[in-house]
C-alpha cells in the first residue's frame, strides 16, 4: 500500500472535524494496525498522513505532565500578577509626585 494512500490527519484544519482525527478508510486501518503493534511492543513506526508513528505511554507520564504544567502556569501567572502590581504603583508614584 503506498503511503500516499494512507490518509490520517487531525481534524483541526476543518471547524467541523476539530476535535477527531480524520482519515480515509486505508488510513484508519493502519492506524488500526499501528495502534495494536504500539500496545504490544510500546511502539509503532507506520507512517500515516501526518503522523510518523504510534507510541504507548504509561498511565503516570499523563499524570505527571499535568501535575507539572499546573505548577508552572500558577509561578508564572503569579509573576505577571506581581509585575502588574509594581507597575501599578510605580505609575501611581510617579503620578501623585
Amino acid at each position: 500500500m503506498s503511503g500516499d494512500q494512507r490518509h490520517v490527519y487531525q481534524g483541526s484544519d476543518w471547524p467541523e472535524y476539530e476535535d477527531v482525527l480524520v482519515g480515509n478508510r486505508e488510513g484508519l486501518e493502519t492506524l488500526r494496525i499501528a495502534i495494536d503493534e504500539a500496545i504490544e511492543n510500546g511502539d509503532s513506526r507506520i507512517h500515516m498522513g501526518e503522523f510518523v508513528g504510534v507510541r504507548c505511554l504509561e498511565t503516570s507520564f499523563f499524570e505527571s505532565q499535568k501535575n507539572g504544567n499546573t505548577r508552572g502556569s500558577r509561578i508564572a501567572f503569579t509573576l505577571i500578577g506581581l509585575a502588574f502590581i509594581a507597575t501599578v504603583v510605580i505609575v501611581w508614584l510617579a503620578a501623585s509626585s
